[in-house]
C-alpha cells in the first residue's frame, strides 16, 4: 500500500571525492546493488515514493537509476553543502501533500524493513522529530512533520520553500539544537532500535566497490 503523504529524501550531497565516483554508485564486495539502489528498494518495499537530492555534478551519474524506478519522484541538482541546505531544496521540491520527510543519507543502506515501521509508529501524529538510536548513537533516517520543518525554514528567515534552511551554514544537529534550546521547537524524540544498520555508514574508499561496469 502505498504511503501518499510521506516521501523518502535521499541526501546525496555530497561529492565523494575520495571514493572517486558519488557514494550512492558505491557497492559492497559481493553485491551487485549500488547504495543508492539498495535505499530505494527499501522505501519501495515500505510503500514510500523516493526524492533524490544531489550536489549537480552527480545528477547525470544518478538519473540512469531513477529513470527506471516507477517509486521514485527523481533526482533535484542543487542541494549541496550540511543537511539543513539539502533538505531547503527538498522542500522546494516536495508535492504540498506530503506531510512526512524521511531523511536518509545515501552511505547508509543497512537499515532494515522493521527499522521504518517502527519509526512511522512512533512519528504518527507527532509534530515532533523523530530518529532511531542504536546502542545509545543516534542513526538515520530522521523522520521530519512537514509542518516541522516549513517552521524550521519559517524561522531561519525562509517563506515556506526552503530559502532559510538553504541559506544555514552550519548543520541541521546545530540547526535542531537552537530551535529547542530557544524553546520554539520540542526536542527530539529519540527511539531505541535493535537495527545496527542505523549507525552504519560508510566513508572508507577500501571497503567498497565503484559502480558496476
Amino acid at each position: 500500500m502505498e504511503r501518499r503523504s510521506q516521501r523518502a529524501v535521499i541526501l546525496a550531497r555530497g561529492a565523494s571525492r575520495r571514493m572517486g565516483f558519488p557514494k550512492g554508485l558505491a557497492r559492497r564486495p559481493g553485491q551487485a546493488s549500488c547504495f543508492l539502489q539498495i535505499i530505494l528498494d527499501l522505501y519501495a518495499r515500505f510503500g514510500v515514493r523516493s526524492l533524490v537530492i544531489c550536489g549537480g555534478d552527480a545528477a547525470d551519474a544518478y538519473h540512469p537509476i531513477l529513470e527506471h524506478c516507477s517509486v521514485a519522484d527523481g533526482v533535484v541538482a542543487g542541494g549541496g553543502g550540511d543537511t539543513a541546505r539539502t533538505l531547503g531544496w527538498a522542500l522546494d521540491a516536495l508535492p504540498q501533500d506530503v506531510r512526512t520527510v524521511w531523511a536518509h543519507p545515501v552511505d547508509v543502506p543497512d537499515v532494515e524493513s522493521a527499522t521504518l515501521a517502527l519509526l512511522e509508529q512512533e512519528a504518527a501524529g507527532s509534530a515532533e522529530v523523530v530518529r532511531p538510536a542504536f546502542d545509545g548513537q543516534p542513526g538515520h533516517p530522521v523522520v521530519l512533520p512537514r509542518g516541522a520543518l516549513e517552521r524550521i525554514d519559517g524561522m531561519l528567515g525562509g517563506t515556506g520553500r526552503g530559502e532559510g534552511l538553504r541559506a544555514r551554514s552550519d548543520s541541521m544537529g546545530a540547526v535542531l539544537a537552537e530551535l529547542v534550546q530557544a524553546g520554539r521547537m520540542d526536542p527530539l524524540r529519540w527511539v531505541p532500535v535493535t537495527d545496527p544498520g542505523v549507525t552504519r555508514d560508510y566513508d572508507e574508499r577500501e571497503e567498497l566497490h565503484g559502480p558496476a561496469e
